[in-house]
């Protein structure tokens, strides 16, 4: 594939200022990088194309293969043109830039979206920085995350990315939360019918953010407290009343109700039916059941702590998704 990288930007101006709220949303968020593509048949190469010439500004890429062209540009700063040239429209600011580079377009609904990114800044405390830091230390050393240079984790799934990159303030620190869908068919489930990658809007991007925002903290629960310390919570009020002595007798009045089996002995028929020695099991849980009496208290108190870390895990998580003003007013 040949490609012809044009000014390319990465929306960098934003991950350089403080939290901006965006109007009617209490939060910064915006659609960014988008990469879409059109049958070579929907694209004319003037006279005045010549490869790899630079625009004047605000560049994007460019490539092309034997069949489409695939365009990569940053959709929140094109969208911002449009609205300071308020008589234009997102696509007459790319005819702008194409045509200035001898690339003209005959139908921009013939476009399909490929990629896109959707970004998300939040204001943390230290503390909360630290935990979340921490929960993502864990995903590397499961090698479920990976780390560069540059200090940002990503978590991949086949269709779509997670990059979470701290940015240092004078003030709180800022998470800059990045969501890198890589399959279109993925984005256009999510997305209206026909809807053109032109049209998508702060609300798309909101709805889409979320969605994959509570598919990750779904995956941040299973992992940080296991499933078994959920059995052990729906059991705990057993356990309270747990009377190990009692049990045990219990245990041996089973014993005596069954003297013999068609002329075998208790421990014999208890083998055959059952494989294994009834003294050595009845030891066993004896010994367990004298044991879970002493220590149930402080299974107690351990279920409570495991319930608290996931709890304060899920409140700081729950915090990363975004809300419109109307909806945040419900809470």
């Amino acid at each position: 594939m040949n490609e012809e990288k044009i000014n390319g930007f990465s929306g960098d101006e934003r991950l350089q200022s403080g939290i901006q709220l965006r109007e009617g949303y209490d939060s910064e968020f915006w659609i960014g990088e988008l990469k879409v593509s059109c049958a070579m048949d929907n694209v004319t190469l003037t006279d005045n194309y010549v490869s790899g010439k630079q625009s004047k500004g605000n560049g994007f890429e460019i490539s092309f293969d034997s069949d489409r062209m695939y365009l990569k540009f940053d959709f929140d700063k094109f969208w911002s043109l449009s609205k300071i040239n308020s008589s234009r429209s997102i696509t007459d600011e790319l005819n702008r830039v194409l045509l200035d580079i001898g690339i003209v377009v005959e139908d921009w609904s013939r476009f399909l979206i490929e990629q896109a990114s959707f970004n998300r800044k939040i204001e943390l405390n230290r503390s909360e920085l630290a935990y979340f830091r921490n929960l993502l230390h864990y995903f590397r050393f499961r090698n479920a995350a990976t780390f560069d240079p540059e200090g940002s984790y990503s978590i991949h799934n086949n269709a779509f990315r997670y990059v979470f990159t701290s940015i240092a303030t004078d003030s709180n620190p800022i998470l800059h939360i990045k969501l890198e869908i890589l399959d279109g068919l993925h984005l256009k489930e999510m997305l209206k019918p026909d809807l053109d990658f032109y049209d998508l809007t702060v609300e798309d991007a909101r709805q889409i953010l979320n969605l994959h925002l509570r598919k990750f903290r779904k995956v941040c629960a299973s992992l940080i407290v296991d499933t078994g310390w959920y059995v052990i919570s729906e059991y705990a009020h057993y356990l309270r009343d747990l009377k190990a002595d009692s049990l045990i007798k219990n245990l041996e009045l089973q014993q005596s109700l069954i003297p013999e089996f068609n002329g075998m002995d208790f421990e014999s028929f208890f083998k055959q039916n059952f494989g294994v020695s009834f003294q050595n099991t009845k030891t066993a849980v004896s010994n367990w059941l004298k044991l879970t009496e002493l220590i149930k208290d402080d299974l107690q108190v351990m279920e409570k702590f495991i319930s608290r870390t996931g709890s304060t895990y899920g409140e700081l998580l729950q915090k990363f998704e975004v809300y419109s003003l109307e909806a945040r007013k419900l809470f």
